[in-house]
Protein backbone atom coordinates (compact mmCIF):
# COMPACT_ATOMS: atom_id res chain seq x y z
CA UNK A 1 0.00 0.00 0.00
CA UNK A 2 1.48 3.65 -1.03
CA UNK A 3 1.73 6.40 1.67
CA UNK A 4 -0.99 8.46 -0.68
CA UNK A 5 -3.57 5.36 -0.57
CA UNK A 6 -3.17 5.28 3.02
CA UNK A 7 -4.24 9.07 3.34
CA UNK A 8 -6.68 8.65 0.97
CA UNK A 9 -8.43 6.17 3.14
CA UNK A 10 -7.84 7.86 6.11
CA UNK A 11 -9.60 11.10 5.17
CA UNK A 12 -12.42 9.15 3.78
CA UNK A 13 -12.80 7.19 6.90
CA UNK A 14 -12.99 10.70 8.33
CA UNK A 15 -15.62 11.95 6.36
CA UNK A 16 -17.67 8.64 7.00
CA UNK A 17 -16.80 8.76 10.70
CA UNK A 18 -18.37 12.48 11.15
CA UNK A 19 -21.11 11.18 9.07
CA UNK A 20 -22.00 8.42 11.34
CA UNK A 21 -21.72 10.76 14.34
CA UNK A 22 -23.90 13.56 12.68
CA UNK A 23 -26.56 10.66 11.78
CA UNK A 24 -26.33 8.77 15.42
CA UNK A 25 -26.86 12.33 16.94
CA UNK A 26 -30.17 12.83 14.58
CA UNK A 27 -31.34 9.51 15.68
CA UNK A 28 -30.71 10.36 19.70
CA UNK A 29 -32.25 13.95 19.26
CA UNK A 30 -35.42 11.72 17.27
CA UNK A 31 -35.66 9.72 20.06
CA UNK A 32 -35.77 12.22 22.79
CA UNK A 33 -38.63 13.96 20.96
CA UNK A 34 -40.27 11.12 20.15
CA UNK A 35 -40.81 12.31 16.31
Amino acid sequence: ESIRSLKRSDASDAIVDILLTVICDQGAKIKEFGI
